[in-house]
Formats: structure tokens, C-alpha cells, sequence
């Protein structure tokens, strides 16, 4: 029962707090009813002595004795009463081990739990706490390909503004080509074209003296290539008279 964790239970017997009450004096008693009593300890060996004899129990030191032993080490009274009884493993008069802890709230025992124990359930609740927190966190986070990552909250900043919608009586209506107006219509036509003239910036070739300078260089270059392609294309008038003067003339075979 040592390296038993009894930390997610407890225990309570309201026929004996009704019947004794708890005090100093009838903790360790009640203590020995619950399930955390272990009956192979020194205080269960002196209560055993003291049953049948109470002279030799008397004269027992218990600090001379070794193995475990549970001892009263606080307690309150007032409501809510409070008792804390420690677990200790006696090896020698002077050398003694505590190896568990209990607390008794208004009649109900619990076992305290270790260091370990309790430093792993905050972090753990810690880890938790923190990982909703990254969860909400993330919901609300956007990546685009062009500007990375960005917070929802900045969306509205990043929407290129709402194009505003002109009523049609604010529109400028062109005039209509009738024969009344005509003359109207081709004042407006004229001023349309002049203004989308303005806009193109034109330039011929011709308009300066180096312009016509390297157009000319360009000609002559292209029509020296020209012929000199064409010459290497074009094989000789006699190179075939040439040819045909070399090779041997066919002479017919007589007839046998």
C-alpha cells in the first residue's frame, strides 16, 4: 500500500465524527478507518499492544522502532476544521522519511499530492490554456502570395476601394447625330480626336540628320549582304563546260 496513489479519492464517516467528533485526540482513530491507513505500520503495532496490554504498550518508544508511521503534524479546530497527517518511513531514532501527506477538511480525507504530480497538472493545464490560445490565434490569421502573412482585422486595409457608382443624371450624355445638330456633333467628334491625338506622342523616321544618317548606313550594309549572298548562290557560267572537260568521254564497246 506504500506506492499506492490514492490522490482521486477520498473518504468520510459521518457515524463517527457524529458519535466522537474529531479533536487532537480522535484524528488518528478516525485516520485508521479509512483506506489510507496502512495496519502494517508502528501505530497500528502500538495500538494492537495497547488493546491487550496496556502496561507493555506503556513502555514501547516508538522512535525506537522503524517502518512507517503516521503522525498528527496540524491542526485547526475552528470551521472549517483542517487536520494534516505525514507518512513517514523511520529508519533510525534520528533519520525518518516523509513519503506522503493527508489532509482532513471538515471530515474528509484526502491524500496530498507529490511534487511531481502537482507540477505536471499546471503545466498541463499551462500547455492547454496556451494551446486555445494559438488556435484562436491562428483562426484569424490570412496569407496571400504577393503580401505574405496578415491579421483578418487588416483585410479592409488591403481591398483595393469600392469603385463609386456616378447616378446616370451626373452622366455626361453625348449628343445625339441628328441633322438638327450636326454641325454640334462634329465640333465634339473633332475635340475628341485632338485630345486622344495629344495623348500619343508620335515620332517619324527622318525628323533629324541622324536619323537619316543611320538609316542610310543601314541600307547600304543590307544591300552589300544582299549581293553578296546572291554572288555565293549563283555558281559560274562555265562551271559546267569546266566540269565536262575534265571527265573522260564514253566510248562505245564493238560489238564482238
Amino acid at each position: 500500500m506504500e506506492d499506492e496513489d490514492l490522490t482521486h479519492v477520498s473518504w468520510k464517516d459521518t457515524a463517527f465524527i457524529q458519535a466522537h467528533g474529531l479533536n487532537e485526540h480522535s484524528i488518528m482513530p478516525y485516520f485508521a478507518l479509512s483506506q489510507f491507513y496502512d495496519k502494517s505500520s508502528i501505530n497500528e503495532q502500538i495500538s494492537m499492544q495497547a488493546r491487550f496490554n496496556q502496561l507493555e504498550a506503556s513502555q514501547l518508544d516508538k522512535r525506537q522502532m522503524t517502518g512507517l508511521f503516521y503522525e498528527l503534524v496540524y491542526a485547526v479546530m475552528t470551521s472549517p476544521s483542517l487536520f494534516i497527517i505525514t507518512k513517514s518511513m523511520r529508519r533510525s531514532p534520528t533519520q525518518a522519511d516523509v513519503v506522503a501527506a493527508y489532509y482532513v477538511i471538515e471530515g474528509t480525507i484526502y491524500q496530498a499530492p507529490d511534487l511531481h504530480t502537482l507540477t505536471s497538472n499546471r503545466i498541463l493545464n499551462s500547455l492547454s490554456h496556451v494551446q486555445k490560445t494559438l488556435n484562436a490565434t491562428l483562426s484569424g490569421s490570412r496569407y496571400h502570395p504577393a503580401i505574405g502573412n496578415f491579421w483578418e482585422s487588416d483585410e479592409k486595409f488591403l481591398q483595393p476601394p469600392a469603385e463609386e457608382k456616378l447616378d446616370e443624371a451626373d452622366l455626361e450624355k453625348p449628343p445625339s447625330l441628328s441633322e438638327d445638330n450636326g454641325d454640334l456633333n462634329r465640333k465634339a467628334i473633332d475635340q475628341v480626336t485632338e485630345s486622344k491625338t495629344e495623348e500619343i506622342e508620335t515620332r517619324f523616321l527622318g525628323d533629324s540628320t541622324e536619323d537619316r544618317n543611320r538609316a542610310g548606313r543601314f541600307a547600304a550594309n543590307l544591300d552589300a549582304l544582299v549581293h553578296t549572298t546572291w554572288g555565293s548562290a549563283i555558281e559560274p557560267t562555265d562551271a559546267w563546260e569546266e566540269a565536262r572537260g575534265s571527265e573522260p568521254e564514253d566510248t562505245p564497246t564493238a560489238a564482238t
